[in-house]
Parts: structure tokens; C-alpha cells; sequence
């Protein structure tokens, strides 16, 4: 079975069982107050298109949680590397933890998740490859 794809040759959405508009929510980053825990009322407005304070149709059909920081200056992705500290062992462990918290990121999007299914994605950022202070692992020295 072909893929039908575009003249550019990217898929299109449906081809791959995806829904088409794809909101990117930034966890973290070098912002003044960056979010890194994105709670119900912050995600509702992505989720659901309103007029007035009442939802009237869906806005974003899919989420990307892409991680970047969960501590001012101190950075897990590598784009971000020169803005500050590189993240430690309890950086990565915070925002795993973040991920599946009560009322933040996953499971407040599963609260507006009503009749329509949602497509989520969590994007972990691959470490700098310069990380020297990320600690041991299971009482063994990290390969990083």
C-alpha cells in the first residue's frame, strides 16, 4: 500500500493516523518565568477554542511536551547549553517526575481530553554531550 505523500514528498497527517494541527508546548526555557508544569487552566485555551469563557470547538488535536529546563539556569536540551548551567541528576529526574505529576502536563491534558482523542508526544532531550556532572546511576559512574 502507498503512502500518498505531497509534491514536496511530506506525508500528509492522515497518512501516518496523526491529527493535523500540532501544538509545541515548551517546558522550560530561558525565559523570564518559563512553565515547565502546564496545568488545566493554562492548557484549556490550546485544547478548546473559546468565545466569551465557553469552549465552541477544538483548537489543538496534538501536544508535544518538549523539555528544556525545570530550573532557572540550569538546561537539559542542548540548544540551550550556552545560556547557562548544564542540567544535573535531579534536573532530569524533576522533569520526569513533572511529566506524570498530579494536575501538571499529562494528566491535566487528559482531564480536557473529552470526546475527542488526543495525540501526545514527549520529546527528551538527548544530553549535551559534554555533560560531565549528571552523577552515578545505580551506584555505577554514568557514561555521560
Amino acid at each position: 500500500m502507498a503512502v500518498e505523500g505531497s509534491v514536496y514528498g511530506y506525508y500528509h497527517p492522515a497518512a501516518q493516523g496523526v491529527q493535523n494541527h500540532i501544538c509545541v508546548l515548551p517546558c522550560g526555557g530561558i525565559f523570564e518565568h518559563p512553565i515547565y508544569k502546564w496545568t488545566v487552566s493554562d492548557l484549556k485555551y490550546y485544547v478548546k477554542y473559546h468565545a466569551g469563557d465557553q469552549p465552541v470547538d477544538s483548537m489543538f488535536n496534538g501536544f508535544v511536551f518538549k523539555g528544556y529546563s525545570v530550573e532557572k539556569g540550569r538546561y537539559m536540551h542542548p540548544l540551550h547549553a550556552a545560556f547557562g548551567q548544564q542540567a544535573n541528576r535531579q534536573d532530569w529526574e524533576q522533569w520526569t517526575e513533572s511529566l506524570f505529576a498530579l494536575d501538571t502536563n499529562l494528566k491535566a491534558l487528559y482531564a480536557l481530553a473529552d470526546d475527542s482523542p488526543l495525540d501526545v508526544w514527549v520529546s527528551i532531550p538527548y544530553p549535551f554531550i559534554d555533560d560531565k556532572g549528571f552523577g552515578e546511576l545505580h551506584k555505577q559512574r554514568a557514561l555521560l
